[in-house]
């Protein structure tokens, strides 16, 4: 048995992880300013993580610079260049032009009589004055490393309150299987923010399949490296290094430690293996170790969880099926006319611009619309030809029932079951029943579903006449448009005509 998350037909090129350098830019109108701090600095780490020394010489170099680098760490930049105050003015573009507080600012000056350090200090908003005959070898090296390290703290506490703001953003949505996977990518990114330091993370959660044996990817989470432009993680995507050791754990179903990362590994009951990889710039200490546990095992929980709620509403929407079906049957037709208005009436729905939340709960309660024809009497519901006198008030009084059976439900589609039971046979112009409503004083679903049913059910052979051709339903909605209908549904269905005639067709009635 296969445990490779991640095997393709044709293998991958090599994708090594690299942590980026820090950026560090130095704007000077001498060329040998940046020859020797290019000199100096060469082999330089912080936090095991090389710098990239950039250069520019003038102001308007610099400006280029910094709107091409957001995330330069640290700018030492010279006063006098093409002009007296080019340097000033450089340092105020970007705090106040291009909004960025978060580089660390160093002014460093070969005349500090054209600007005073204490006038400067006051005035602009940088991180430190030098003159250039100060920084020797050891004070440049002491200002790179405090300089990058406010720089790297500055960073960790903008993410930190970033990815909060995505944690509680998506835990609004937690219960919505779709949004699952946007919410464990946030909970992710908080997790290595909370490390205090970058890292790079994969998070994959798999289960069994009966049927081939081969192990099958419910979702995926994963740090911004590894998202494509729609925010999705995918196989091609990822470094072989992680793709390796996942399976490596896997196969073991153990967690795996190595140098700067670790995979965690847990398998719940229900034989989901759930497996988190992490790439850091730093040894992950026990308090990481545990935190990334801790993620994993909840996670996987959570959505084990809500994939039960999933299976929950799958099966009450097969029973609101299988309702609709059965009083279908006790009229002597097929059970695909409710199928079919289910699906005509979701389509008029998002047609109409109604969201998809609403369409789907209008599909999933349309099944139920003729559900009082329960309490209808058999000699009375299959009777043939028209109906008249007390047959027919027997019959109207389908829609009150069904309406009142359905309100006893709290559950939101039944409660719009309900609303369309009540009203899918009252008309545009108040002449329908039960309560004689007009225009919009019937609920939208109502009045989709009812537009909807006549639709399919004038296609439809019946016990009391025989299908209608396309061209004599379209002109009876025509017709029928501001005295049966609402006008804005029925022009959506005139337009789409033959795509609501093909959903006939391909959900044709059973003989």
């Amino acid at each position: 048995m296969s445990n490779s998350l991640f095997s393709t037909e044709e293998e991958s090129p090599t994708n090594e992880i690299q942590l980026a350098p820090w950026l560090v830019l130095v704007v000077d109108d001498e060329a040998d300013v940046h020859t020797i701090t290019k000199m100096t600095m060469s082999g330089f780490t912080v936090d095991n993580k090389p710098i990239e020394i950039i250069s520019a010489y003038s102001k308007a170099e610099g400006m280029i610079k910094f709107k091409d680098n957001p995330d330069i760490a640290l700018a030492i930049v010279d006063v006098v260049m093409e002009s007296e105050h080019a340097g000033l003015e450089l340092i105020d573009f970007v705090r106040n032009e291009l909004e960025n507080h978060k580089v660390r600012l160093v002014l460093r000056t070969g005349q500090s009589g054209q600007a005073p350090e204490s006038e400067v200090i006051s005035k602009y908003d940088i991180n430190d004055y030098k003159s250039k005959t100060e920084l020797t070898t050891q004070k440049l090296r002491t200002l790179f490393y405090s300089s990058i390290r406010s720089y790297r703290d500055i960073e960790t506490i903008e993410r930190s309150r970033q990815g909060i703001h995505n944690v509680l953003e998506s835990t609004s949505n937690v219960l919505k299987s779709s949004t699952l996977s946007n919410f464990a990518n946030a909970v992710l990114e908080q997790i290595v923010v909370l490390q205090g330091y970058k890292s790079q993370a994969v998070y994959a959660s798999t289960f069994p399949n009966p049927e081939n044996n081969e192990r099958q990817q419910y979702f995926m989470a994963s740090t911004s490296e590894y998202r494509n432009e729609n925010n999705l993680t995918t196989y091609d995507s990822l470094p072989d290094e992680i793709k390796t050791k996942f399976d490596d754990a896997l196969n073991s179903e153990k967690s795996i430690k190595f140098e700067n990362g670790y995979i965690a590994y847990l398998k719940t009951p229900s034989g989901h293996q759930n497996v988190l990889a992490i790439i850091s710039e730093q040894d992950i200490d026990d308090y990481d170790l545990e935190l990334l546990e801790l993620y994993c095992a909840n996670v996987s929980l959570t959505y084990e969880m809500l994939l039960k709620n999933e299976d929950m509403i799958d099966v009450q929407r097969q029973l609101v099926y299988l309702l609709g079906e059965a009083v279908e049957s006790r009229s002597k037709e097929t059970g695909a006319h409710v199928k079919r208005v289910s699906i005509i009436s979701e389509a008029l729905a998002l047609s109409i611009g109604l969201s998809p939340e609403q369409a789907e709960i209008i599909r999933y309660a349309s099944p139920l619309h003729d559900v009082g024809k329960i309490a209808i009497p058999d000699h009375i519901l299959n009777k043939p030809g028209k109906l008249e006198g007390n047959d027919w008030e027997v019959m109207k009084s389908h829609a009150q029932i069904g309406a009142q059976i359905l309100a006893k439900s709290p559950q939101t589609i039944f409660q719009v079951a309900a609303k369309i039971a009540c009203g899918h046979h009252e008309r545009w112009d108040g002449t329908g029943y039960p309560q004689g409503l007009s225009g919009t004083d019937i609920t939208i679903e109502a009045r989709i579903v009812a537009l909807a049913d006549v639709f399919d059910a004038l296609g439809s052979k019946r016990c009391y006449k025989e299908a209608w051709s396309n061209d004599a339903i379209k002109n009876f909605i025509i017709e029928q448009t501001g005295q049966m209908f609402d006008p804005m549904i029925a022009d959506v269905l005139i337009e789409q005509f033959d795509f609501f005639v093909n959903i006939r067709v391909e959900n044709p009635d059973q003989e």
